[in-house]
């Protein structure tokens, strides 16, 4: 009588079917809690690249320097027109929001020339730059803000020549 009854236990539905010497079937019973402890971690935010390449402009160092000369003033640094090239060439969509801007689509939207895009670009360079004003050959007699505005008309003219300005838009 006593065998049947340590046979009846061993069966029973309340002792495993399995030891716990068996890690396979302890992972298959963590599975869904597993499941549910990664799935909020699908929703973080992830780093993506841009989809593609965009070549560096092919335009010559006479053409570039003439627009440098015409739009700058000649005690700029070399370091300023790189920071600048920089700045314009690593932020492709924040050119093609400020083009988006500039032309407008529907009714009720309105061009604008120089955008709050890279207004706020122009300001962010001046900022990096120092406001001593060697930025503009006019910048001793404007206001800051239309120091801005003026050199977010010069970024915008430097993406054009540059090309980084998209047509698309």
């Amino acid at each position: 009588m006593v065998d049947r009854v340590y046979i009846a236990e061993l069966y029973s539905f309340r002792t495993p079917c399995f030891p716990k010497s068996h890690g396979i079937f302890n992972l298959l019973q963590a599975l869904p809690i597993i499941f549910w402890a990664i799935t909020p971690l699908t929703s973080l935010p992830c780093a993506k690249a841009s989809a593609g390449m965009i070549p560096f402009p092919n335009i010559s160092f006479d053409e570039f320097s003439q627009f440098i000369k015409d739009n700058f003033d000649s005690a700029i640094s070399l370091a300023s027109v790189l920071c600048m090239v920089f700045s314009l060439t690593e932020n492709p969509e924040l050119l093609a929001l400020h083009a988006r801007q500039q032309k407008g689509r529907f009714e009720g939207e309105n061009s604008v020339a120089v955008t709050a895009w890279i207004k706020c670009l122009s300001q962010s360079i001046q900022n990096k730059l120092g406001n001593d004003g060697s930025l503009l050959k006019e910048s001793n007699t404007t206001s800051p803000d239309a120091q801005i505005t003026a050199l977010g008309m010069r970024l915008d003219a430097m993406a054009k020549l540059l090309q980084l300005h998209p047509s698309n838009c």
